[in-house]
C-alpha cells in the first residue's frame, strides 16, 4: 500500500517493462497486414490489371463504345470499323442508308449517336430495330445528299 507521492518505482519493477505511451500513429503493424494494404489501389490514379467487373459485367463492355465506324456515303462502303460489332451499310438512295451490325455480346445498342465526318450537313436516324437502323444524310439545305459519316453505337 502506498500513500502520498510515490517515487523510484519503474514499469519493470511492477511487471510492465514492455509498456509505453506510443501513439496509435507510431504503433507498428504486422507483416501480414502491411502485405494486405500493399495490394489495395491508391485513391489517386489507381492502376488496375486483369478484367475489372461491376455487377458481373466487365467495364470494357459497360463503358467502351460498342461500335465505331466510318462510312463512305457515296458507295455505302464501311472504311473503318472497331469495337464490339461488325458493321455493314447499304445505300438505298442518295443520302439514305441502312446500317446493320452483328455483335458480341448479341443484342441491339440502347442508344446510338451519329456524327458527320465533315460539317456540310447533318445526320439523322430512325427505325432502330434489332441489328439495323435507317440513316439519312441531309445537306445544309435539308436535301438528302451523300456524305462520309461516322457512327458510334453505345451499349
Amino acid at each position: 500500500t502506498f500513500t502520498g507521492t510515490v517515487s523510484g518505482i519503474t514499469a519493470s519493477m511492477v511487471g510492465l517493462g514492455n509498456v509505453n505511451n506510443t501513439s496509435d500513429a507510431n504503433k507498428p503493424i504486422s507483416t501480414a497486414t502491411q502485405n494486405a494494404l500493399n495490394l489495395l489501389a491508391p485513391k489517386a490514379s489507381p492502376a488496375f490489371t486483369g478484367t475489372i467487373t461491376y455487377g458481373g459485367t466487365d467495364l470494357d463492355t459497360l463503358y467502351k463504345p460498342w461500335v465505331i465506324a466510318t462510312i463512305d456515303g457515296t458507295t455505302g462502303n464501311v472504311s473503318t470499323s472497331s469495337g464490339k460489332a461488325t458493321v455493314s451499310c447499304s445505300r438505298t438512295a442518295a443520302g439514305s442508308y441502312t446500317v446493320s451490325y452483328t455483335s458480341t455480346p448479341s443484342g441491339a445498342p440502347s442508344a446510338v449517336l451519329l456524327t458527320l465526318r465533315n460539317s456540310t450537313g447533318f445526320a439523322q436516324y430512325s427505325g432502330l430495330s434489332g441489328s439495323s437502323m435507317t440513316v439519312s444524310i441531309r445537306n445544309t439545305s435539308a436535301v438528302l445528299a451523300d456524305s462520309i459519316f461516322s457512327i458510334v453505337a453505345h451499349l
